[in-house]
């Protein structure tokens, strides 16, 4: 109810046709929610991955500089996704992901600069399209890490939030 009021001001009545409620009870839960969003305590979340995230995430990308298929899905959870917002794509397992990545030819073009995304190990994405040519800003690939393995992999297909990362649209070409 929060994110449909305030974010995207919708009107008390809009929302209780839409959630089948009261307006009273928008009304209500939306104060319960501005009230829990006001107690969050913004210093309990972490700004950087921890040491063992930033070490799956090193392994991550080696397996990916090596064309390591079978390095990288030993890295994955069983219960492991993979999507790609706003796309439809998304998979569960690493038979599957095995499967996207190998169609999906995703080895041997990229070079990965490591970040971190809201608290979460994240590699940018750059991916040379011309033999020779220069590496062009392609995904931001956050990762979700849950006891030394990944649980999650969300990847934007978006170049232009390499601004927001502080991160150069293309890298010179690598002779």
């Amino acid at each position: 109810m929060l994110i449909l009021r305030d974010v995207l001001r919708w009107p008390a009545a809009d929302v209780a046709v839409l959630l089948e409620t009261s307006t009273t009870a928008v009304h209500s839960t939306l104060r319960r929610a501005r009230a829990a969003v006001g107690d969050a305590q913004p210093d309990l979340t972490p700004t950087e991955p921890s040491t063992e995230d930033r070490e799956v995430l090193a392994a991550y990308v080696d397996a990916f500089e090596r064309d390591d298929i079978d390095g990288l899905v030993a890295l994955l959870r069983d219960d492991a996704i993979l999507e790609m917002p706003p796309f439809e794509l998304w998979m569960r397992g690493p038979a599957d992901i095995r499967r996207w990545m190998i169609k999906a030819e995703a080895f041997g073009q990229e070079s990965f600069t490591p970040i971190s995304a809201n608290g979460s190990p994240a590699v940018a994405v750059y991916r040379t399209l011309e033999q020779g040519g220069a590496a062009q800003a392609f995904a931001i690939q956050v990762l979700e890490v849950v006891g030394g393995r990944i649980g999650a992999i969300h990847v934007f297909l978006e170049p232009a939030l390499f601004e927001l990362f502080g991160l150069p649209p293309r890298l010179a070409a690598q002779s």
